[in-house]
């Protein structure tokens, strides 16, 4: 099953691709907006076989 990762918990230094499936570490580079789901602390993402919009 495929796992759809979810963007607004991403911490700010992982990419995620533009399908949401895959996520790499971003080497510098602008830092996304601040969101209170986002991780700050370790580098993770959450991910769900589905999200909703």
């Amino acid at each position: 099953a495929q796992v759809t990762l979810d963007p607004q918990t991403s911490h700010c230094r992982l990419l995620l691709s533009a399908d949401l499936l895959s996520a790499r570490w971003a080497y510098g580079g602008p830092e996304p907006p601040m969101d209170p789901q986002r991780f700050s602390g370790s580098p993770c993402v959450l991910g769900s076989p589905t999200f909703t919009r």
